[in-house]
Parts: structure tokens; sequence; C-alpha cells
């Protein structure tokens, strides 16, 4: 990455320690219950109250451990965007850099445009526009540069920035593939901003 351009982390970076701290927290939080049963006397049948709460625990436990295993198989990916967002109809260069020499699985991004309505009845994420871009490699012995030059088009939405717009708009750049049959994504936030 040159000195000019913003390092963006991954969002799939912090899936699996969110879904594991929420896990230990649940677990604690049963814990505690059983002391308070316990302690209070109460009937054996009330220990049945706070199996469920165990059960989510563990599961939460696990599926974080999962995406976690997930995650350090390709490892940490920083995309390098100059000036740190994209304008609307000017090319932005990015930068991926694949911490893997000879990373040749990704042939390109993918930019998507999403919208989220909250509306009296229902609230949701509509994908508005999206559009793929080539990636160009660049392989040394430690790692692997891809580099694309994404463009989002005139007559485009910024990233909504209000947070009681109803509705909001966000940007991501991704890319995808598989490796010992899972599937392993990276997504990154973008701001994009008007020119």
């Amino acid at each position: 990455m040159s000195d000019t351009a913003t390092a963006i982390l991954s969002e799939e970076k912090n899936t699996g320690k969110g879904l594991v701290g929420a896990g230990i927290v649940l677990f604690i939080i049963s814990i505690l219950a059983g002391f308070s049963i316990a302690l209070g006397n109460s009937k054996a049948g009330s220990y049945f109250f706070i199996a469920p709460f165990f059960v989510m625990a563990a599961l939460l436990t696990v599926i974080g451990r999962h995406y976690q295993k997930k995650y350090q198989i390709l490892g940490q990916t920083p995309l390098g965007l100059e000036g740190g967002c994209c304008v609307i109809g000017q090319e932005t260069p990015a930068k991926i850099t694949v911490f893997k020499p000879n990373f040749g699985r990704v042939q390109e991004l993918k930019l998507t445009c999403w919208r989220r309505h909250s509306g009296s009845s229902q609230t949701g994420y509509q994908e508005v526009w999206s559009e793929r871009f080539a990636v160009n490699q660049c392989t040394d012995a430690a790692h692997t540069q891809l580099s694309a030059t994404i463009i989002v088009p005139e007559g485009k939405k910024p990233t909504t920035r209000s947070l009681m717009a109803r509705n909001k708009h966000h940007w991501e750049l991704s890319f995808e593939y598989v490796e010992s049959m899972s599937l392993i994504k990276r997504t990154w936030k973008l701001a994009v901003v008007s020119a």
C-alpha cells in the first residue's frame, strides 16, 4: 500500500470474536443464575430453566470458533484505498494484501450498494446496484497484492451518515472463493462521497 492509502480491515475479522464473546457472557450469566438458585434453596426443577441458556452459550461459542477458523484460512486481508474513500464518478485504486504467496483464487472484486429501508412495517436490506471489477495480481515471496480500479458511476447515492434517515445506503467491496469445501468471503465497508 502506498503512503496515501488508508487500510480498511475486513468485516469478517470480528464476527467469530463477537459470537464467542456473546457465548462467554451468556455462560457467565447462566453460572450466576445457577448459584442464585442453589443459594436460594429452590427446587431442582428450577435448574431446567437455565439449561437453555447453557445450550445457547455453547452453541454461540461453537459457531464463533467455526467463524474464527474460517477467517484464519486466509488470515488478515487489509484493503488499501487511495484517500480512504471513493468519490462518485472518479476512479479509485484499491489494493488488497493477502499474506500468502502465489494466491491466485480471486479473479474479480464485487462492488455493491445496499439500501436499508426502515418503514413502519418492514425493515430490510436491498441490493440496489453492483458491478464486478477485474483483479490484477502481483506476487512476491511473502504475500500477494490484488489490485483493481473501482468506480462508482454518476447518479448513485453516497454513503448515508445520518442516523435518522429512513433510507440508508452503504457500500461494500467483496470477493469470495471456495477452499477445502468452505466458502471464504471477505467484505470491506467503503465510504462513498459525492464529488
